[in-house]
């Protein structure tokens, strides 16, 4: 008795559509990534603290003499003129810090606050130094021609004052900026980005 002949092997049900657009391989991080998402956690983090503790110095600053923050708020403008600019400086902190922390984990959202920081940060300083050369300064040199500091040290003031200006107000940012607008950067915001999110700018 001969036996019938075996019938067609089952057909694999095809694969759902789109099944290749349903998979995303892991996002790979820059090294770039990395070292922008670790140094503004440090630097936010001493930026917060020395910020606030300036901030208490001022409202007990009548019982511990300080000629110098006595003489920046001699006057209501110097006086609001120190407030507000601290508590921009709190407000960038702030920004760099939840930024950092979100680049770390390649969150899209991270990186467009990023690139706003560093925009505030520069127009920031800039307006500050502005400010500090023409109003403040003198009136800081002043009281330390009364306490009869020598002239290299009041120099130095200046020197170090301007470098540090420079360098962390515009120097930093921009370089936050380049390496953000890297192609290898943007590409992985982008790989890491929801399906309905646009891409970064």
């Amino acid at each position: 008795m001969t036996m019938p002949p075996p019938g067609p092997a089952p057909l694999e049900p095809p694969p759902p559509p789109f099944a290749h657009a349903l998979y995303r391989p892991p996002p790979r991080k820059p090294v770039a990534i990395t070292v922008i998402g670790i140094c503004g956690i440090v630097w936010s983090s001493i930026a917060l603290l020395s910020t606030v503790l300036a901030l208490v110095a001022i409202f007990i600053s009548a019982d511990f003499p300080n000629p110098a923050l006595d003489a920046m708020l001699s006057t209501r403008a110097l006086r609001i003129y120190t407030i507000v600019s601290m508590l921009i400086t709190v407000g960038l902190a702030v920004m760099l810090l939840a930024g950092s922390i979100g680049a770390l984990k390649l969150r899209p959202w991270a990186r467009r606050m990023l690139v706003r920081w560093s925009v505030a940060t520069v127009v920031f300083a800039i307006v500050n130094q502005v400010l500090n050369w023409v109003w403040v300064r003198p009136v800081i040199e002043e009281v330390n021609r009364q306490q009869n500091l020598p002239p290299t040290m009041l120099l130095a003031s200046r020197i170090m004052g301007v470098c540090g200006a420079v360098v962390i107000g515009v120097i930093a940012p921009m370089v936050v900026l380049y390496l953000l607008a890297r192609a290898e950067v943007k590409a992985a915001f982008e790989q890491n980005a929801p399906a309905t999110e646009p891409p970064a700018p």
